[in-house]
Formats: structure tokens, C-alpha cells, sequence
């Protein structure tokens, strides 16, 4: 018997603050791998939440480069 490895998707969550959607996913880790967690606000609880876990965080500025962020999400590891 052959088994197929299948790669469950990586995600990339934008919060804005508590996390509770965040939970969401993580509570289903199962079937989605949360590699990092993005905010535009520094005090956002979901932050800690993630780091926590051990995900990636990362806070955006006001105002935000899109390609040096599309360029970033394409490098998560």
C-alpha cells in the first residue's frame, strides 16, 4: 500500500487584535500549518497567543511596502 504524504497549507493570519479567529485555525492544526501571524497593531494579544505556539509574528507599519510584504509571505519558512 501506497501513502500519499500530503502537505497540509501553510498560513499566514492577519490579526487586529485579541486572536479569536486566530484560534480558530490553530484549534484545527490538524489540517492547517499557522507559520506566521501578522498585526498592525504591537499590543495585539493574538501576537502572544502565537508566539506562544512558537509561530512567527511580525507587526506592519503604518505605512506598508506590498512588495517587500508580498515578498516576505513568499519566504516564510
Amino acid at each position: 500500500m501506497i501513502r500519499r504524504l500530503i502537505r497540509r497549507p501553510r498560513w499566514v493570519i492577519l490579526i487586529s487584535g485579541r486572536g479569536s479567529n486566530l484560534q480558530v485555525w490553530l484549534d484545527h492544526a490538524e489540517f492547517v500549518d499557522v507559520e506566521w501571524v501578522v498585526s498592525s497593531k504591537a499590543t495585539a494579544p493574538g501576537l502572544l497567543k502565537a508566539q506562544r505556539r512558537g509561530i512567527q509574528t511580525a507587526v506592519l507599519p503604518k505605512l506598508i511596502d506590498w512588495q517587500k510584504f508580498h515578498f516576505e509571505l513568499k519566504n516564510v519558512t
